[in-house]
């Protein structure tokens, strides 16, 4: 039985310069787009985090 690695390993661990990392923040981001769009829309949960100071 597999357990879900947690994200912040993922975020941790991401290298930007390369590409199958790059690819699956990408795939990631995709599927946050399709299944939570506002999530991401200006006021959002995830873009207020991303804009914080």
């Amino acid at each position: 039985m597999s357990r879900p690695i947690p994200a912040g390993d993922y975020v941790e661990h991401f290298n930007p310069g390369l590409a199958h990392h790059r690819a699956w923040l990408e795939a990631v981001l995709e599927r946050l787009v399709a299944h939570e769009p506002q999530a991401l829309q200006e006021g959002g949960t995830l873009r207020s985090l991303w804009t914080a100071r």
